[in-house]
């Protein structure tokens, strides 16, 4: 089982890191195979020059942070609810996981 292994105690602020570039493993999705992607967000399609962005992963300060693995997400939500309550940064954010989750 894949755990968030941590250096410190130090609080989720404390943690912030930065994206970085690139991610050996690719992207988890791009806009191309996830039929949520909006045509206002879709990068690709509106002519970003760049892929860059599509390799980029989050790397905490002074954590370990594993692969995203879909499988295993489904399979520990299963028969539970998952509520995302916010604004239209929250809703990008349930996009990015149902995109991610699409493949499976």
């Amino acid at each position: 089982m894949h755990k968030l292994h941590c250096k410190n105690n130090l609080t989720l602020y404390e943690n912030l890191g930065r994206y970085r570039i690139p991610n050996p493993s690719g992207p988890v999705y791009t806009n191309a195979i996830c039929p949520l992607t909006e045509s206002h967000q879709n990068c690709m399609r509106n002519g970003r020059p760049d892929l860059g962005y599509l390799y980029s992963r989050w790397n905490p300060r002074a954590c370990e942070l594993p692969q995203f693995d879909a499988q295993r997400f489904l399979d520990l939500m299963k028969s539970k609810t998952l509520a995302l309550i916010g604004d239209s940064i929250s809703r990008n954010h349930v996009q990015s996981l149902l995109c991610m989750l699409s493949p499976v």
